[in-house]
């Protein structure tokens, strides 16, 4: 081959990967995320931040509408405020709130959220008690000192949870030279009369399926719990040698650098927790850019171990530091008092069978409500095309009925 053709092939190679990065690059910029950019006109997006008792920094973004109920926002496993906060319009929860007149503050927990809102995380080491033992107070502090009235707090998936962990008054205790997880019923009251209300979307009371659900047979089939049980050894495992999941930059390294076959392949897992008929395109690529957060293996680990045990227990006594039964988060469900909606889908993996009979029948509060919404998974009761038009007006109108102290329990499937 001679110098001439050798040098015309490297300038043809050279032009086709000109050509082919300019393409990528281009597609890269069809799908970037849009939420550093988002500002709506009508509202000027302000950052807050608390301090938590353990020390850990927690920010979030607020819509204040000063004078008006606040609503503290808070996200599930794996997740971020910005689920709440999705720049879509169409379809935003926070936003659609707060033009309703609610003084709206969108947490980010520890370890999530996008900057300028993203919270420390301190080393990682950190499970889904942490969360409401440490972050629930600090937020519901900050905020009650800021606006002068008490929050409501709206969880979804493990927003939820850390809700209940907060409100059945659960704390660290040194007990036989272990630190333990107890429940103590005047902290219970205390924080149960912290908060005008609790919304919980989706949120997993525990992991118990009716016969009728086909989870049901998927989960508690002999085969099915040995896997289960290798994959809590694992991450067990894993979770002694790192303590970091590093969720955000792997799908947004997929979705980086395979614009078009990246979000086919995550749309299976996706499809697992949303109706994907109540999504587009355009929401599900800015959910997956924006509204995902890093997670701890203890936390990962509890997720897992509550599909198995059923219930949901601290995760400390599961990792081995001591010997005795771990605390039941899921039998002290009774020690919640608060107003509470149960807002769950009826196509919800979270089955709404479930959050009835363990969530919704066990509380002890006076003032309860339940709506199972057709048509809807888990991740698009708050983020779906049709959420703004059937879940939010629901929501909404509970609101304004329970925090004006006249409401009365009731049951819906719309």
């Amino acid at each position: 081959m001679t110098r001439t053709r050798k040098k015309l092939m490297a300038a043809c190679a050279a032009a086709v990967a000109i050509i082919a990065a300019r393409r990528v690059m281009q597609q890269r910029k069809d799908i970037a995320p849009l939420y550093p950019d988002f500002v709506p006109e009508d509202f000027a997006p302000q950052l807050f931040e608390t301090v938590t008792a353990d020390g850990i920094t927690l920010r979030g973004k607020r819509y204040a509408n000063p004078g008006g109920v606040p609503l503290i926002l808070m996200a599930g496993i794996m997740s971020n405020g910005f689920q709440y906060d999705l720049a879509c319009e169409d379809c935003n929860f926070a936003l659609y709130f707060a033009r309703r007149g609610y003084d709206v503050w969108v947490s980010n927990l520890r370890g999530t959220g996008r900057e300028p809102y993203k919270s420390d995380s301190g080393d990682f080491s950190h499970c889904i008690q942490d969360k409401g033992i440490f972050d629930v107070p600090a937020l519901v502090e900050h905020v009650t000192g800021a606006t002068g009235r008490r929050p409501v707090l709206v969880g979804h998936s493990m927003g939820s949870v850390v809700s209940f962990v907060y409100l059945m008054g659960l704390g660290y205790r040194d007990e036989d030279g272990f630190r333990r997880i107890l429940p103590d019923p005047e902290l219970s009251r205390q924080h149960n009369g912290s908060i005008a209300a609790h919304i919980s979307l989706g949120g997993p009371v525990c992991f118990r399926w009716p016969r009728s659900n086909w989870h049901y047979w998927i989960i508690e089939t002999p085969p099915a719990r040995l896997l289960l049980r290798g994959i809590l050894a694992a991450i067990g495992g894993m979770g002694r040698r790192r303590r970091q999941v590093r969720v955000e930059e792997t799908v947004t390294s997929i979705l980086c650098l395979m614009p078009r076959l990246g979000p086919l392949l995550c749309k299976p897992v996706f499809a697992f927790f949303a109706s994907m008929r109540n999504m587009n395109e355009e929401t599900y690529v800015e959910t997956l850019f924006s509204g995902l957060s890093d997670v701890s293996f203890a936390e990962i680990y509890q997720f897992f171990d509550a599909a198995l045990s059923k219930d949901f227990l601290e995760c400390r006594a599961l990792l081995g530091d001591f010997p005795d039964k771990p605390c039941n988060y899921t039998e002290h469900a009774h020690l919640v008092e608060a107003p509470v909606l149960f807002v769950t889908g009826e196509l919800d993996p979270v089955h709404p069978e479930t959050v009835y009979s363990y969530g919704f029948e066990r509380v002890s509060s006076e003032v309860k409500d339940f709506r199972a919404c057709k048509g809807f998974g888990h991740l698009d009761l708050i983020l779906g095309l049709r959420a703004a038009d059937e879940v939010f007006p629901y929501i909404a109108s509970w609101l304004d009925r329970v925090v004006a102290g006249d409401g009365s329990g009731s049951i819906e499937t719309v």
